[in-house]
């Protein structure tokens, strides 16, 4: 089957939690073809991550954390439009 030669075997740790963010970039243009050359046998890869100033700006993989306690949740600056009423204050329209 055409498309069916190239898999992942995932650590069993993950068992049946993986996710494709589990697959590094470098690994990424393999599986879907668009090299036939692995990462670790590219001699233009394997000079690049041997220079140190080559990747200075590149952050190290990390995982998606998505919806575990780890991910990121931006906090809110603005005012909420809508306050609830407490009943203790009465309303001006009701006069």
């Amino acid at each position: 089957m055409i498309g069916r030669s190239r898999w992942v075997e995932l650590n069993n740790n993950y068992k049946w939690d993986y996710d494709a963010t589990h697959i590094t970039s470098e690994w990424y243009g393999w599986m879907h073809y668009k090299t036939d050359k692995l990462p670790c046998e590219d001699s233009a890869k394997c000079q690049l991550n041997c220079s140190s100033t080559a990747h200075a700006w590149l952050q190290p993989f990390a995982e998606n954390l998505t919806g575990t306690e780890e991910a990121y949740y931006p906090y809110n600056t603005t005012r909420a439009r809508i306050n609830v009423w407490d009943g203790s204050s009465l309303c001006n329209r009701a006069r």
